[in-house]
């Protein structure tokens, strides 16, 4: 059973009629019952999605539902596969450890463009790099993930259906390099103008960047060097 139906049924059940809630700001956080959090786990949740929905031009930040977990493994044993975000719904269902701002960006992306136009290469690199993370701390995860030459040569547009999650920090790095040389309101209106997944990704890349993915993935690798 998929996180989807397996959620459905939990609430059926009323798993969560008991979990406490906590509201800050546009965040309705659902504790799990003896799970302790300080408040510094609230504000910085808080204050990463503010921060990244004025780079990503989101003028009316959405009410957000947030679950919050102790575990992956507690996830497994009530069949969840944490973390995860229900786009549509604006609900966040995170393992208590996760980056602060991955999957709120998720939420903030669904606000201006369609995750399904964009691609899920797309839409994990915008999400890693806008994690609360720092710059530094990135390039080392980056480092450390080791990848092949044929990886890092691998068309983008290969994994716009499917990226496997050890190459969440390359998509990462892409939209990091594409930020620092044209600046976040270009890469949203790239991905606003992204329609047809299939066919005009190039297209758009080219009337927005003057380069199609192509010549974009060159200038990122020579980065790499």
């Amino acid at each position: 059973m998929g996180n989807k139906k397996m959620l459905e049924e939990l609430k059926k059940q009323g798993f969560y009629k008991n979990w406490p809630v906590k509201n800050v700001n546009h965040i309705n956080f659902f504790i799990c019952p003896d799970l302790n959090l300080e408040d510094i786990y609230f504000k910085l949740r808080s204050e990463i999605l503010k921060s990244n929905a004025d780079k990503l031009g989101v003028k009316k930040i959405p009410e957000i539902n947030f679950f919050v977990y102790p575990s992956k493994k507690f996830g497994h044993e009530i069949g969840l596969e944490l973390g995860f975000t229900d786009v549509n719904n604006r609900e966040i269902h995170s393992r208590v450890e996760q980056t602060p701002g991955h999957e709120l960006t998720h939420v903030l992306i669904g606000e201006i463009c369609n995750l399904k136009d964009i691609g899920h290469f797309w839409s994990e690199g915008i999400s890693v790099y806008l994690d609360g993370h720092s710059d530094e701390r990135r390039k080392e995860l980056f480092k450390l993930q080791n990848y092949s030459m044929e990886t890092l040569n691998t068309p983008w547009e290969k994994w716009r259906i499917e990226l496997p999650i050890n190459l969440y920090e390359l998509a990462g790095s892409v939209v990091q390099f594409i930020d620092k040389k044209y600046g976040m309101p270009t890469i949203v209106t790239f991905f606003k103008l992204l329609k047809d997944i299939v066919s005009n990704q190039n297209e758009v890349a080219g009337k927005i960047f003057g380069y199609d993915l192509m010549n974009l993935q060159k200038q990122w690798l020579e980065t790499l060097i």
